[in-house]
């Protein structure tokens, strides 16, 4: 997983383990930062942008009720709801398609002027209340009421630096600057709650993003009828590849996908910043997991918010990567200790780390909000290239990910594919180059919510007739260093839609890639 080196530029007691039991059914029409430090930077001003250690370098459910029945619940566009106001695209919430890259190499997505603004433009379309967030997530992000209702973020209701052993106590440590954080969210009263300790009705155990969309209206909908908050901490994934493990990798991820699309958009066009969290490496899915972190950080990009790259801070642990016995929960020592940051908590125990690094994301949103921040770094990269042959989109890094529409797109297909049974490829293409320093073994995945309107090839030059592998939606194999070119292609000439594109590294021991 040192990624980093192989590419250059050109719980608490009585937490319930949550699986299905029921094997799923298919959806219908489916066929089967600063990089390298610590998270341990405790100045507010910049909280969050390093690493603890490096990250992978070092590491070598409110209730619909529809999930019920096993299957998975696909919460597509038509299922958007009363509340949805149409794409982002329509309603001018996303920025030009070149916008910031979402590097590997940070825990906290950037925030520069020009994201910060893109982050302000968004607000101004709601009316999210200024001190509150809600959850939305499955049994990670779920909770009861009250300080000791959960280890998710309820813990911050507790005692700040106390000494009392039973006590809930906040200990922040070196992050002491994080504490006007944590009181700003506590200042805005739901009832009984605040953020920290408010059920929400858009988390619950065992569901994945489907159920969160499914219903009229939908749990996420109730949710921000009910807490009308400013951000959402959104994170799925280990149910959702639990539900789906007997059908293809694709035809799972393009559910998934979709379903974390549809919340990020629904929750843009009513004016919430969803603060995307990528989910913890479950033991039991290990190999799958970095294909559903690179979805989420894809749709990151391409809506310019907020990524909270969980996944990398707990691989940068190594095993058990900060989860408990049951190889799925994050674990804290004990039952009134996941907020201390202390060295020792922040190494061993997941809670500790997400509850860290989400107060921490939370942090930078009040920096722009509250402390009228114009930016929290300078300018930060921007994706090089135009997409065509001349200038390929330039993968800097592994991962990446990103959200294009074909259609947008100045170059067309030249010539036919090579591969073999490679179908006719006539409309818009774009494409992207990699250089790889090392033997590399990947995947490349592009899914359109199920429109299937294009397709994915490798390269062995700019030109179709240099193919080395073509799919629908998914490539992967072990690639020799070298210069590789990736290229995406309506199969029609008036096809292609948006696509989320991501490549990821397969992990060592990955039989499927």
């Amino acid at each position: 997983m040192n990624v980093a080196k192989g590419l250059v530029v050109v719980v608490v007691a009585g937490f319930m383990a949550c699986r299905p039991a029921t094997p799923p059914v298919p959806p219908p029409g489916q066929t089967s930062t600063d990089g390298g430090s610590s998270v341990m930077d405790a100045g507010s001003a910049d909280a969050g942008t390093t690493e603890r250690d490096g990250g992978l370098a070092d590491a070598g459910l409110g209730d619909a009720g529809v999930e019920e029945d096993g299957g998975l619940v696909d919460g597509g566009a038509a299922d958007a709801g009363p509340g949805d106001a149409g794409t982002p695209g329509d309603a001018g919430l996303i920025l030009s398609s070149a916008g910031l890259v979402y590097s590997g190499d940070r825990t906290l997505s950037p925030i520069d002027a020009v994201v910060a603004q893109h982050l302000r433009d968004i607000v101004a379309r709601g009316n999210g209340l200024p001190g509150v967030f809600s959850k939305v997530g499955d049994s990670i992000s779920s909770n009861e009421a009250g300080v000791s209702g959960g280890p998710f973020l309820n813990c911050f209701d507790g005692v700040l630096e106390g000494t009392v052993s039973w006590d809930y106590n906040v200990r922040l440590g070196a992050y002491a600057s994080l504490s006007p954080t944590i009181d700003f969210f506590k200042m805005t009263h739901l009832g009984l709650d605040d953020s920290w300790t408010r059920v929400s009705l858009a988390t619950r155990i065992s569901m994945t993003a489907g159920w969160a969309l499914a219903g009229s209206p939908s749990p996420l909908d109730r949710e921000l009828a009910a807490a009308q908050p400013r951000y959402a901490i959104v994170m799925y994934g280990s149910n959702d590849i639990a539900w789906s493990l007997p059908y293809p990798l694709a035809d799972r991820a393009q559910v998934y996908e979709r379903n974390m699309r549809n919340i990020t958009d629904r929750l843009l066009a009513r004016g919430v910043i969803p603060l995307l969290t990528t989910m913890p490496p479950d033991r039991d899915f290990f190999q799958y997991v970095p294909v559903y972190t690179g979805i989420v950080r894809a749709i990151a990009q391409g809506r310019q918010i907020p990524l909270i790259d969980y996944y990398k801070e707990l691989m940068a642990l190594g095993p058990p990567y900060g989860l408990r016995s049951d190889g799925t929960h994050p674990s804290c020592a004990s039952y009134n200790t996941c907020c201390w940051f202390d060295a020792v908590s922040l190494s061993q125990h997941g809670f500790n780390v997400r509850n860290l690094i989400t107060l921490q994301s939370l942090d930078r949103m009040r920096q722009v909000f509250e402390l009228a921040a114009p930016g929290l770094e300078a300018q930060a990269p921007r994706l090089a290239g135009d997409g065509s042959p001349a200038a390929p989109f330039v993968i800097s890094s592994l991962p990446f990910g990103e959200l294009r529409d074909l259609r947008a797109s100045s170059s067309r297909a030249s010539g036919s594919l090579s591969c073999a049974n490679a179908p006719p490829v006539t409309g818009p293409q774009n494409l992207y180059r990699l250089e790889l320093t090392r033997p590399t073994s990947l995947r490349a995945l592009v899914l359109d919510a199920g429109q299937g309107g294009q397709r994915i090839s490798i390269l062995s030059g700019p030109s179709l007739s240099n193919c080395l592998e073509t799919g629908t939606r998914l490539v992967s194999g072990t690639f020799a260093a070298g210069t590789y070119y990736l290229s995406i292609n309506a199969l029609s000439a008036t096809g292609g839609t948006e696509y989320n594109f991501s490549v990821t590294e397969c992990l060592p021991g990955d039989t499927d890639c």
